[in-house]
């Protein structure tokens, strides 16, 4: 879904009432009233079809999963590349 896109933005937090807060509001009143803030990082034209591990990845594709593992503080475990149940790459086995 993402290859071939020029830029990509992750939505890092929102502006509410001139405050930036991280985390989602409780009530459907504020939600309507942020403002999302987005950090933008480079995409890539290379198509990830078919890549069955991170080091086949793009550059850029690997340096977004390493930004979504900081953000989140966690390890990114599976990356779909296709629709199929097998265009999967395993870059940490989930239960172990």
């Amino acid at each position: 879904v993402l290859d071939g896109m020029e830029k990509i933005k992750i939505c890092v937090g929102y502006k509410l009432n001139e405050k930036n807060i991280t985390i989602s509001p409780s009530t459907l009143r504020d939600l309507k009233a942020c403002e999302p803030i987005y950090e933008e990082l480079p995409g890539w034209t290379e198509s990830t079809f078919g890549a069955k591990s991170f080091d086949e990845l793009p550059k850029a594709a690997k340096d977004y999963i390493k930004r979504i593992e900081e953000l989140l503080q966690i390890r990114v475990a599976l990356v779909a590349t296709g629709q199929e149940r097998d265009d999967i790459i395993i870059i940490e086995h989930p239960f172990d």
